[in-house]
């Protein structure tokens, strides 16, 4: 069977969404078309930046990085790769395959800790996660965020780029439906996070590729990653949310687009909504709170 939009190489990939078999080729064209056009529609990078690439050694991450050290190649802007370590078993491969890959891409790469900023570990998250009765997900993401955003400021950063793709986004997106919570859609799309006094914005290049598709790119590519997944990822509500997604796709091939459009629409109205809400500076260490007391505090009290 030839590929389907240059009709000359051997068919090897299907591209769901659009319901046709593609060549390596046309598939790689895609992805890099898809990837640049979400850059330039967004607005997310300038010549200027210096970016921060939370790198966990995964699939995602990693392309990310790739990508974003090839465009700042002959650009005045500067990436920096830097892993957040958990403190768990997989860890030291995680931030191997992400040392290993930044090190061949001449891109500074860093380490920073949960015990190193917080004194705590994973024994720690999955103590709390009981006590608040939560996934050890939810616990582990309050750290994350916060480690990122500590590191971003002590490099000077102006952006956060994570690896969050189109399948992530889809399925945040309908956690959120099932949940009700509009505010949450605020933070959801290729710049999850707007401009705002005390947080660093955080970029998403791969929010219109899929997860399939990645894992695809990254092989054809040969561009080496750790391939598994989080132990805390194992009874989050995104997890138990993949197989819906997995039957929706069934019944509708390429769907992940359409939910993660819907979705995008609703995130601007949310802003529009939500987004003149005065944040508070916690009591205990002075970072943007919602409330009195940051979760990242509210956490390490109870440890």
């Amino acid at each position: 069977m030839k590929c389907q939009t240059c009709n000359k190489n051997k068919a090897e990939v299907k591209l769901e969404h659009l319901g046709k078999t593609v060549c390596n080729k046309c598939f790689a064209r895609s992805v890099e078309r898809r990837i640049r056009k979400t850059i330039r529609d967004h607005n997310l990078l300038q010549d200027n930046d210096k970016i921060l690439v939370a790198v966990s050694g995964g699939k995602d991450s990693c392309l990310t990085l790739t990508y974003l050290a090839r465009y700042y190649k002959y650009k005045p802007g500067k990436i920096f790769a830097v892993y957040v370590d958990r403190g768990d078993a997989h860890s030291v491969k995680q931030a191997l395959a992400g040392e290993k890959l930044a090190k061949k891409l001449d891109v500074p790469f860093q380490t920073v800790s949960f015990r190193e900023l917080f004194d705590v570990g994973i024994t720690d998250i999955r103590k709390l996660a009981s006590k608040f009765k939560v996934n050890m997900c939810s616990i582990c993401g309050v750290f994350r965020r916060r480690a990122l955003e500590i590191k971003a400021r002590e490099l000077k950063c102006n952006k956060v780029a994570t690896g969050h793709n189109l399948t992530d986004d889809a399925l945040s997106y309908l956690m959120n439906f099932s949940k009700g919570e509009l505010k949450n859609f605020i933070h959801l799309g290729p710049i999850s996070l707007p401009k705002r006094k005390g947080f660093t914005q955080r970029i998403k290049i791969l929010s219109k590729i899929t997860d399939e598709e990645i894992i695809d790119y990254a092989n054809l590519k040969k561009i080496k990653f750790y391939p598994n997944t989080c132990p805390c990822r194992v009874g989050s509500l995104r997890y138990n949310f993949l197989p819906v997604l997995a039957d929706i796709k069934k019944a509708r091939p390429g769907a992940e687009f359409s939910i993660a459009k819907i979705g995008e629409e609703i995130g601007e109205l949310a802003r529009k909504k939500h987004m003149d809400f005065k944040l508070k500076k916690c009591k205990k260490c002075g970072e943007p709170s919602s409330q009195d007391i940051c979760r990242v505090c509210e956490y390490l009290k109870s440890k």
